[in-house]
């Protein structure tokens, strides 16, 4: 099996032992790629249409079968077959491996679709911990690009953290203090990604959240409010049912701010 790169003579050849090169005339994969045809040939030293490849000659190859693999209506493999015997190949050997070839391709098409939806998963499954559903849905689509640097907009930034958190949690175990958080975190994030904003960052007890960005927001200052208000509610009802189990209750604050900033992505290409 040879791997198409370029029209020229050097193929990669898939051996019972290891790779190796070997030469494929350019004539040959000229014709076999630009038609995406099949090719048979029983003695290529007098077949007009390899009457300039050379390479066959000083070879002495005469009998030649060369079957286009296609992935996604593209020329991407190709089965190939010589001998330095005439006729050695024959119209019933061609049709096997064109057959072969169609379901080599159809795999390959399948293999490809299969690591794409993989790909698309894994990307989702990131990109829904910092994002509401409608901007990875953009992101994953292509709609959106997500890469490194930055611009200029206008952009409403909102913090919330725990109250005298250190305090609040120097009684508790660790695995308790983590589990607090978790539940908090949980029910905070799912509030920002309603009101359509984007999770930034945790920073210990607190959340950094924005809207406006990566695209644009329309009200985003009002949205970001309205967002903090259901916060409140919900972390004040979420205190009580703490007080209620006879636990320590807790209270949050938040701040929001809106002007012109330089919103983007900053870090390393390996993340």
């Amino acid at each position: 099996i040879a791997r198409r790169s370029i029209l020229g003579d050097i193929a990669m050849a898939s051996t019972d032992d290891k790779p190796e090169d070997f030469e494929i005339s350019a004539t040959l994969l000229e014709e076999v790629v630009e038609r995406g045809e099949a090719v048979l040939s029983y003695d290529a030293t007098v077949d007009s249409r390899f009457s300039g490849a050379q390479s066959l000659i000083l070879q002495g190859v005469k009998a030649i079968v060369c079957v286009p693999i296609h992935v996604n209506a593209t020329v991407e493999f190709l089965l190939y077959l010589d001998s330095i015997n005439r006729g050695v190949f024959t119209e019933q050997d061609l049709e096997v491996l064109e057959t072969f070839a169609i379901y080599a391709g159809m795999a390959l098409e399948n293999l490809a679709l299969i690591r794409r939806v993989k790909e698309d998963a894994e990307t989702r499954s990131n990109l829904e911990r910092l994002m509401s559903p409608n901007l990875v849905d953009k992101v994953v689509s292509g709609e959106l690009e997500v890469a490194k640097g930055g611009q200029e907009d206008d952009i409403t930034v909102l913090f919330l953290d725990i109250r005298n958190f250190v305090g609040y949690t120097e009684n508790k175990r660790p695995e308790a203090v983590i589990t607090f958080l978790n539940e908090l975190f949980e029910l905070m994030v799912e509030v920002i990604f309603y009101h359509e904003g984007t999770l930034d960052k945790y920073i210990g007890d607190c959340i950094m959240a924005f809207w406006g960005a990566p695209i644009g927001v329309e009200d985003h200052a009002y949205k970001a409010v309205l967002a903090a208000k259901q916060m409140m509610d919900i972390a004040n009802e979420y205190s009580a049912s703490l007080e209620a189990a006879g636990e320590e209750p807790f209270k949050i604050g938040i701040g929001i701010n809106t002007d012109w900033m330089v919103a983007g992505y900053v870090g390393a290409t390996r993340t």
